[in-house]
């Protein structure tokens, strides 16, 4: 332990443990800031979520999904509470994961975004979708495949909620003439967006 030249304790040689709080401002700042940029590097995908009710309709951007159980096949996604999607999947007990190419970036910032739907044209925010086969839910039109869920738990935290949701249907999009790879996928990093932290 050392003294600055005030006489004061040199919090930053004290050993930390994951309970030692950070003890003033300027450190809980650079933290804070550090933490995010090291949490951003954490790779993510860019996804549609299609949600339905019988009174609601809706595609959102979604970049926190992961597999986290191969049987079943269980993945989980996170959205805010306070999203409309999230009231719909509440309703519905099920959603859609329309999966896009780096071809198509610009929905992943429009859909950022509350979508609009205009009943008439049959599109959301100006794209047009088809319905997943099981749930109905929207997939945004331009997707390369898509996977449907059935909600099997929901885990709500503070600003988000985790949701879990078994794969009931998988579908490509795609022609046989075309070859979509893991590689041609979109991800946050082809992007400027940033999310979480």
């Amino acid at each position: 332990m050392t003294q600055n030249k005030n006489n004061e304790t040199d919090d930053l040689n004290k050993p930390t443990t994951a309970d030692t709080p950070i003890s003033n401002t300027s450190q809980t700042d650079l933290y804070d800031r550090t933490r995010r940029r090291i949490m951003w590097m954490i790779p993510n995908g860019l996804f549609m979520l299609g949600t339905k009710t019988q009174t609601s309709i809706n595609l959102m951007t979604l970049s926190w999904v992961t597999q986290v159980s191969s049987e079943p096949k269980i993945v989980v996604i996170s959205c805010e509470k306070e999203s409309l999607s999230y009231k719909n999947i509440k309703d519905s007990s099920c959603f859609a994961i329309s999966i896009l190419t780096k071809a198509d970036k610009k929905p992943a910032i429009v859909f950022a975004k509350p979508a609009i739907h205009d009943d008439k044209e049959g599109t959301l925010s100006g794209y047009n979708y088809l319905e997943g086969e099981i749930t109905k839910c929207p997939i945004i039109s331009i997707a390369c495949a898509y996977l449907e869920f059935k909600v099997t738990e929901i885990k709500e935290f503070e600003s988000h909620c985790a949701i879990f949701g078994e794969v009931i249907n998988a579908k490509e999009l795609f022609t046989s003439e075309q070859k979509v790879t893991k590689d041609m996928i979109l991800s946050m990093q082809d992007t400027k967006m940033n999310y979480g932290g």
